[in-house]
C-alpha cells in the first residue's frame, strides 16, 4: 500500500494542498516520498527522498517545487516498500523515456513481466512505467496496478488508471484545476486545510477505469472517463509469481495489508468540520494534520452486519499475511457476487 496524490492545472493554494496531501498520505507509506512535475513547456522534474513524508515536506527543495507556478502537473507519492530496498533511487516517481509516473499496489507476476520487457528492475512499479512508455499499455501486469502518469506529446496532460487500488478525484470550483489522492478522506481533509472549493463532488474511480485529464487553451480542465481493460495485454490468464490460485487473493491483498511493526492503523484522519485553513504554502505542518480527531477501532463484525445485513464469513476474510487488523472496502460486494 502506497499513497498517490497530485494536481493538474491551476489550483488555489496549491502548495498548501500538496504539503497536506503528502503529510496525510504518510499513513499509506512511511518509507519514502517524492514529487514529479511537468511544466507547461513539457519538461519533467523529479525530487525524491528515502525518508518519512513528514520529514520530506520540511526540505526546502520540496517547498520550492510545490510553489513553482510553472507546474502543469504534479505527481506525489508516499512509499510503503514491498519490493526493492528503501533507498532514494527506488522511491517514486519513476521516469522512462517521455513518461513520468507513480504507482500504488503490488505486481505479482514480475517474472512474466521481465520476459515481456526484456529487462529486469529492482522495484515492481518500474515495470509499469516502462511498459507505459514503450508499449503504451500495462502489458500482462497482474496484481494491483493503480497508476498516475504523464507522457510527453500525449494529448492528455495526466492519466490515471485504477486497477485494484482506490483513487478519488475532483475538479476545483473554477474548473481550472484537478486534484486527486488515493484516499477520499485524505483529499477531503487536504482541500479543507488549503481552503480549496470543488465543483460538485469528489469522484471515486471504479476498478479498471481510467481518466484522461487535459487543460484547454483557455485554461479549463477537462476529464474523460474510459474503460481501462484496453490498457492490458492479457493473451492468457495472468501468472502470479506467488502461485496463489485463490480468486479472492487480489481482493484480500487490496484491503487487508497491515504492518504491525509500524502500527499504521493506530491513528487515522476522520471526517471533521473544523476549519484548518492556513492560506499559505509554507505553514501547513504535520501538527496541522495530526491534530485532527483520533481514530477509534471499531467492531468489524458488528459494522459488517450493519452494512451488509448478514454475518461475514470468517474464512472469506482470513488474513493471508496474518496481520492483526483489516480494512473493509465497498468493493467487497462486487467480489462476493462474482466469486460466490
Amino acid at each position: 500500500m502506497c499513497g498517490i496524490y497530485g494536481t493538474c492545472g491551476k489550483v488555489r493554494n496549491k502548495a498548501t494542498l500538496l504539503r497536506a496531501l503528502c503529510i496525510l498520505n504518510e499513513s499509506r507509506g512511511k518509507d519514502s516520498a517524492g514529487l514529479g512535475t511537468v511544466s507547461y513547456s513539457g519538461q519533467h522534474r523529479v525530487f525524491k527522498r528515502a525518508a518519512r513524508p513528514t520529514k520530506v515536506v520540511e526540505i526546502p527543495k520540496f517547498n520550492e517545487i510545490v510553489q513553482n507556478p510553472d507546474n502543469l502537473v504534479v505527481l506525489g507519492h508516499t512509499r510503503w516498500a514491498t519490493r526493492g530496498e528503501v533507498v532514494r533511487k527506488n522511491a517514486h516517481p519513476f521516469r522512462f523515456g517521455s513518461t513520468l509516473g507513480v504507482h500504488n499496489g503490488t505486481v505479482h507476476n514480475v517474472k512474466q513481466l521481465t520476459d515481456y520487457c526484456g529487462r529486469s528492475f529492482a522495484v515492481d512499479s518500474q515495470y509499469l512505467i516502462y511498459m507505459l512508455d514503450k508499449f503504451g499499455t500495462l502489458g500482462p501486469a497482474a496484481g494491483e496496478t493503480t497508476v498516475a502518469y504523464s507522457k510527453q506529446k500525449d494529448w492528455a496532460d495526466l492519466r490515471i488508471i485504477r486497477a485494484g487500488r482506490p483513487m478519488a478525484w475532483a475538479k476545483t470550483k473554477d474548473l481550472r484545476g484537478f486534484v486527486f489522492s488515493s484516499s477520499r478522506s485524505h483529499l477531503q481533509k487536504a482541500l479543507l486545510i488549503a481552503g480549496v472549493e470543488i465543483a460538485g463532488r469528489i469522484h471515486d474511480m471504479f476498478d479498471y477505469e481510467s481518466v484522461a485529464v487535459y487543460v484547454t487553451a483557455k485554461g479549463r480542465v477537462e476529464v474523460q472517463e474510459q474503460d481501462a481493460d484496453r490498457l492490458f495485454d492479457w493473451e492468457t490468464d495472468p501468472v502470479y509469481d506467488d502461485d496463489r490460485k485463490d480468486p479472492l487473493f487480489k481482493f484480500k491483498s487490496d484491503n487487508y495489508r497491515y504492518n504491525a511493526d509500524k502500527d499504521w492503523w493506530e491513528k487515522d484522519i476522520r471526517n471533521h468540520t473544523t476549519d484548518h485553513t492556513t492560506g499559505s504554502g509554507t505553514t501547513t505542518t504535520a501538527a496541522d494534520c495530526q491534530g485532527l480527531p483520533d481514530y477509534e477501532p471499531r467492531d468489524e463484525d458488528a459494522w459488517f452486519r450493519d452494512q451488509m445485513g448478514y454475518d461475514r464469513d470468517p474464512d472469506l476474510f482470513a488474513d493471508p499475511d496474518d496481520h492483526a487488523r483489516r480494512q473493509f472496502t465497498d468493493d467487497f460486494e462486487e467480489y462476493r457476487l462474482r466469486y460466490e
